[in-house]
């Protein structure tokens, strides 16, 4: 057993998997290609995932290749990009940097195997995309969702082949672990056959439940206030846009003229309705996925602050691990519901919460430090 120790970490290495079975993190400059798939609308449906964007786009370790903008079911108009692509504009400006976006499926996939193809053409673009960024990009890829895996999982469907040999990793921040009592996840009710059809893939998930028992759940929730207060103004502006509906103004926006949502970012920061948003508390789920993503940890110093990089920096040298992914087997039902206890018929990875404090004082000190350097 011993002279075969060497010949399985050689093959690990081949694979560029470690000794647990994870695909390597990236090296210290190299960045991670990732295509991301998000259900973001204007005016927003939750919140939350413009700090998602916000995230990814502040990550400098992370090369977007694309975006897929997930279920623009709410956008009536004609011949439309999709609601998302409002603020998806307005972060390229912030940002300075750009990728290729499409929406993607309108309907949930009518079973585990099903290809899409079926839906109309005009929302082919997202899956097209998916499989045409998979064969063109060179090296392997990432795929992070934060809303349904719809068109990720229509794109596995029409070419498994081109997943195993290009996607490293897929996180997915859907779906709850176990039964936790009263917890429900949009994400999951909207599709569940694109949910199982990548559970049960085989490829290298990183589950990330938005819910679960034995903190088996990415939830947290974030103080606006200390996320934004230092935020840039064009940043600041971003989210004022967003939760004001586009006119400036907080509360009921009915009558109310929509602003350019470009010329907004250039306004002078409105402090009276920003009040307004640094008053209130935000439900979060996707930050760590995000962070993990890029390949990066989470380092405190001696004054009790956090900051996330590959490596420890300045007086940032003590690792916190206030997350982690563990490698599980689990079942999972043809309802997508995942039974913890009865024996797996999956292996994935699955995001466990290590202290619930660190966890969301980690994570609020690095959003405010990424989002005052956008």
């Amino acid at each position: 057993m011993k002279n075969r120790i060497p010949i399985i970490l050689s093959a690990l290495i081949l694979l560029g998997l470690n000794a647990n079975g994870q695909a390597n993190k990236p090296s210290q400059h190299t960045k991670v290609k990732l295509i991301y798939s998000s259900d973001i609308y204007f005016p927003p449906d939750d919140p939350d995932d413009y700090f998602d964007l916000a995230t990814l786009f502040a990550t400098p370790e992370i090369d977007v290749a694309g975006v897929i903008l997930d279920q623009q079911v709410y956008d009536r108009r004609p011949k439309s990009e999709g609601t998302g692509v409002v603020p998806l504009q307005q972060m390229f400006e912030i940002s300075g940097r750009k990728a290729p976006y499409a929406i993607g499926l309108r309907a949930a996939l009518k079973s585990v195997d099903d290809k899409g193809l079926d839906q109309p053409d005009s929302s082919q673009r997202g899956v097209e995309m998916i499989l045409d960024l998979l064969r063109k990009t060179r090296g392997e890829v990432v795929l992070l969702t934060v809303g349904t895996e719809r068109d990720i999982a229509a794109a596995f469907n029409r070419d498994p082949g081109l997943f195993r040999k290009r996607v490293s990793r897929i996180y997915m921040n859907a779906g709850i672990y176990g039964f936790p009592e009263g917890r429900i996840d949009v994400n999951l009710l909207k599709d569940r056959n694109a949910f199982i059809a990548i559970m049960k893939s085989g490829l290298s998930v990183y589950w990330a439940p938005c819910f679960g028992e034995n903190n088996y759940e990415t939830y947290w929730q974030a103080d606006q206030g200390k996320l934004l207060e230092s935020a840039t103004r064009k940043l600041q502006n971003y989210f004022l846009y967003a939760f004001s509906k586009g006119t400036g103004k907080i509360g009921q926006a009915a009558g109310r003229a929509i602003a350019d949502p470009l010329e907004f970012l250039e306004r002078s920061l409105d402090l009276d309705e920003l009040e307004k948003v640094y008053a209130s508390s935000r439900n979060m789920w996707s930050t760590a996925s995000i962070l993990d993503a890029a390949g990066l940890k989470i380092y405190g110093n001696k004054q009790g602050g956090y900051a996330s990089s590959r490596r420890p920096a300045g007086d940032f040298v003590r690792e916190i691990k206030p997350y982690s992914f563990k490698k599980m087997k689990l079942y999972i039902d043809d309802q997508g519901r995942v039974h913890p206890t009865t024996p797996g018929n999956i292996e994935v990875f699955v995001f466990h919460k290590n202290d619930d404090d660190e966890y969301r004082n980690s994570l609020e000190s690095v959003l405010k430090k990424k989002f005052g350097g956008l």
